[in-house]
């Protein structure tokens, strides 16, 4: 019974899956919040980064990294494009119905062999894209195959690594007798930045010890006075909800693998009926609304207009929101 679309539409993009296992589509399309007419990014479109189950197996060359960290596919590429079909713009068509904006190093750097709508590439599946409203910060959430999870800050033109890097360490597919989803160290040369070797590494990660699948994060600079200035985060499977300080994750963003910023778990908690404080996890939250356990809390986190955070899962179809607590501390309530 619900109402049917009848305007007229037209397709941006399409983009085939040619791998035996159908996952990590193109999960977030996003204008930059901090644009302004006249800016050179406003009414640009981006994409989020997805190999589109590349990694997953299937396909005859699904291990081999020559595949990824191209700049002539797609895959595993974060794009930005004007959305205005060719023939409204007058400018160069890519891919799809859309414009090649001459601001992108691809398109103006005149080769035949980059495609012009590629921003930055070299990701597994950076399914979440967000702005820091305060500078403009572009920040990736890039789930790892099956070792390390990262936050990456973006920038236009460089390659974050996949499926030669894994965070910061080798991935197997490049060791005699290694496979996809093995790491290994980095030379000490590399880790330390001693030596550079083109790939741009993440300012925060954590290890599977600790989650499963990144979620989607945004600088926070609200009015929870605990978490003003941290860039807050999560895990998809295991719902667990994490904090990273922003000055330290931009200082962390000087080349040198090793160097990431500290990532802290953030403890929630409801009021019972007496206002007592009860702690709990928010797949706890999500299992107490669907009265059964829950294979995966399915977290993911959204931002309001004015700065606040909600958190949702579609386990149990219920939007919830970071609020302060009356006493200064952070809470969250229903």
């Amino acid at each position: 019974a619900a109402a049917v679309f009848q305007g007229p539409r037209r397709e941006l993009l399409r983009v085939a899956h040619v791998v035996a296992n159908l996952t990590h589509p193109i999960g977030n399309i996003e204008f930059n919040p901090t644009a302004r007419p006249g800016d050179s990014d406003y009414g640009l479109l981006y994409t989020s980064g997805s190999d589109l189950g590349f990694s997953n197996g299937g396909g005859p060359n699904a291990s081999n990294p020559a595949q990824t960290g191209r700049l002539d596919s797609v895959i595993g590429a974060i794009l930005r494009f004007d959305p205005r079909s060719p023939s409204v713009s007058g400018g160069a068509g890519g891919l799809g119905d859309y414009t090649l904006p001459a601001v992108n190093k691809f398109t103006a750097d005149g080769d035949p062999n980059t495609l012009g709508e590629v921003y930055a590439y070299g990701f597994r599946n950076a399914h979440r894209l967000s702005w820091d409203l305060t500078d403009g910060t572009l920040y990736a959430s890039d789930i790892g195959m099956s070792n390390v999870e990262e936050i990456n800050i973006v920038r236009e033109g460089e390659n974050y690594g996949w499926m030669t890097r894994e965070g910061y360490f080798d991935n197997g597919v490049n060791r005699p007798g290694g496979v996809l989803g093995q790491v290994f160290p980095l030379a000490e040369e590399i880790l330390s930045g001693r030596e550079r070797d083109g790939f741009t590494y993440p300012v925060a990660i954590y290890d599977h010890g600790e989650g499963q699948a990144v979620t989607g994060g945004f600088a926070y600079h609200g009015r929870i006075e605990a978490l003003r200035g941290k860039f807050v985060f999560g895990d998809v499977v295991r719902g667990r909800l994490f904090a990273a300080d922003l000055a330290a994750m931009k200082a962390a963003d000087d080349g040198i693998p090793r160097t990431v910023a500290p990532v802290q778990e953030i403890q929630l908690f409801t009021r019972n009926s007496r206002g007592e404080r009860v702690f709990v996890s928010f797949r706890e939250l999500v299992e107490r609304v669907n009265g059964a356990t829950a294979a995966r809390a399915d977290l993911h986190i959204s931002r309001s207009r004015d700065g606040e955070l909600f958190l949702t899962s579609r386990q149990d179809g219920m939007i919830r929101m970071l609020v302060p607590d009356a006493a200064a501390t952070q809470a969250f309530r229903r």
